[in-house]
């Protein structure tokens, strides 16, 4: 804007060279003879008029004349090429308005995409009974999940911090990250087979208490709870995401007590970690159980078939 703005003072100078030019050289055009009438303009010391000729000045004002026209030139381009870059960033300043308007619509397209895949693909819960959340007040259960989960959060941080660690704090990490990679080396079913064997023969049955699943491999001894834990922190240690993997409190009907097993979701089916055998079962397929609560990382949750005490 400053470099426009200056083209008006560049056409002044024109001008007031030009009015110099008859103001210096006192000239006037006579209308009846083509000539310069020299004017008196300095009067010296000796009172004799100086008399001006035109020819004196003339290479001075052909010279600003020049300057003034020059001059003019200049600002002239400045100006126009001013307005063109004004123009060139008037077009390209809406081209990265457009690609930032088109990046927003992708980037919201494929968030929300994602999004809503994520909750469609996360599959109801298994035996195909519906779940409603479960309250503080309907069971214990609730304050005991919270406290688990917290737990589990521990120990996994302290799992990473031995598996990172250049000393020897934990002497039974390594073999269990060895026996993850065992496994892992395994896909689909066959993977979930084999942790459920690899865990099955870590922990001997005894009577046990809520515990962590790292706390359960270390003590190797439990009941269901420790099995169960064990399997659900280490399905998802193996990449199995947390969506796909479900603790199930059941009632067995043929023992009739309560159990606890691992619901891992599998090519669109859910299946069975027992301890109370090494083969893969479909949910569907364990007619003996009853299921009564769910519990994942989104919270408790009771069957509404089932008949709930507190």
């Amino acid at each position: 804007m400053g470099a426009i703005s200056r083209v008006v003072p560049a056409h002044f100078t024109a001008m007031l060279v030009r009015t110099l030019f008859f103001q210096i050289s006192g000239a006037t055009r006579s209308p009846t003879k083509n000539r310069f009438r020299c004017q008196r303009r300095v009067k010296i010391s000796s009172d004799r008029s100086c008399g001006c000729s035109r020819d004196m000045f003339l290479p001075a004002i052909v010279y600003l004349n020049d300057v003034a026209q020059r001059t003019a030139l200049f600002w002239d381009g400045i100006r126009r090429r001013s307005n063109q870059y004004r123009e060139h960033l008037a077009e390209t300043a809406s081209i990265p308005n457009m690609r930032i308007a088109v990046l927003a619509r992708v980037v919201a397209v494929v968030i929300g995409g994602s999004v809503a895949s994520a909750a469609q693909d996360r599959p109801s819960d298994p035996f195909g009974n519906h779940t409603i959340e479960l309250l503080n007040d309907e069971s214990s259960f609730v304050a005991i999940w919270e406290s688990l989960r917290h737990k589990i959060h521990l120990e996994k941080t302290y799992f990473y911090e031995c598996v990172q660690s250049k000393s020897d704090p934990c002497p039974l990490i390594p073999a269990l990250v060895q026996k993850l990679d065992e496994i892992r080396q395994y896909r689909a079913k066959a993977l979930l087979g084999h942790l459920n064997l690899s865990i099955n023969l870590m922990i001997k049955p005894a009577p046990g208490d809520w515990v962590g699943p790292l706390e359960a491999i270390t003590m190797r001894k439990g009941d269901c709870k420790s099995y169960s834990l064990a399997k659900y922190a280490a399905a998802q240690e193996l990449g199995i995401s947390a969506d796909y993997v479900r603790l199930v409190i059941v009632h067995n009907r043929v023992r009739r007590e309560d159990h606890m097993v691992v619901a891992v979701y599998q090519d669109g089916e859910w299946f069975i970690l027992d301890n109370l055998t090494n083969v893969l079962v479909r949910d569907r397929e364990e007619t003996d159980y009853e299921p009564l609560a769910v519990l994942d990382y989104a919270g408790a949750r009771r069957y509404i078939s089932a008949f709930w005490m507190q």
